[in-house]
């Protein structure tokens, strides 16, 4: 890299990508477990702003300003019923991708 403390990011953004409960783009689905699984959950993830994350890896979220030194972007995750739930486990994974501004 040539130069590249010339041009320092002053806001960033977040999308994330991951498996999406069926006809949800906006909905985790969790792992499947053989035994003590969750049934009809997923989960949502939400930025900042309290604004639900389409799950397809270009739909950012809220830009967040940032600062010389550590910095932390607030994102919230909860549980969302898909139907007739049932308790027992209940985890997904994301990748996310950062967009420095």
């Amino acid at each position: 890299l040539n130069d590249c403390d010339s041009k320092v990011a002053s806001t960033a953004k977040v999308a994330f990508t991951g498996v999406s409960a069926a006809g949800q783009d906006d909905v985790l689905a969790v792992s499947s477990s053989s035994a003590g699984g969750a049934k009809n959950v997923g989960i949502q993830i939400l930025d900042r702003t309290g604004e639900v994350l389409i799950l397809d890896g270009a739909t950012f979220s809220a830009k967040t300003d940032l600062i010389d030194g550590t910095n932390i972007l607030p994102f919230q995750a909860r549980y969302i019923a898909l139907g007739q739930s049932v308790a027992g486990t209940a985890n997904a994974d994301a990748t996310f991708k950062v967009q420095y501004l």
